[in-house]
């Protein structure tokens, strides 16, 4: 994971999720490390709103809305997540 952190908001970008279960218990833990050190929202570009919403619900993400950034070429939603 890398992450940017500005206040109580992250963005965040996955280089290597790695095997299925793998990467959901990795992504778990970082939110859950995430909630732990006071952040409130993170941020992260996806391509796929539908696989993005259900992945952030098998980690405990409850809100999540997305904005449309059409200027991008690859992964242009940018996903937002309340935690």
């Amino acid at each position: 994971f890398l992450l940017k952190v500005d206040g109580d908001e992250g963005l965040f970008y996955i280089f290597n999720g790695n095997g299925g279960l793998q990467y959901m218990k990795a992504v778990r833990e970082f939110i859950r490390s995430c909630r732990d050190s006071g952040l409130k929202t993170l941020k992260m570009y996806v391509s796929d709103k539908d696989t993005a919403s259900q992945l952030a619900e098998l980690v405990g993400v409850k809100n999540v809305t997305f904005q449309d950034e059409p200027n991008r070429q690859i992964d242009p939603y940018l996903m937002i997540m309340e935690l």
